[in-house]
């Protein structure tokens, strides 16, 4: 839903919601799409992104500047 690169990925009725919710009520990703939010403790795992952060935009756009970080 986030990812850079899309074309690999498929939506359900329950991303679609999840979507429309969030842009009915005026939020914003955060998070600089791509950008690791969970490194693997074991070595065997790839970083993953399972943190997200929205916001209004006022407050995305405070965060922004400062390299807001999960």
């Amino acid at each position: 839903m986030w990812a850079n690169d899309t074309r690999n990925y498929r939506t359900n009725s329950q991303t679609e919601t999840l979507i429309d919710w969030l842009t009915n009520h005026g939020l914003q990703l955060v998070n600089i799409p791509g950008v690791a939010t969970f490194a693997a403790h074991s070595g065997r795992g790839l970083p993953s992104v399972i943190d997200l952060t929205f916001a209004n935009r006022q407050a995305a756009q405070h965060l922004m500047p400062y390299n807001w970080t999960v």
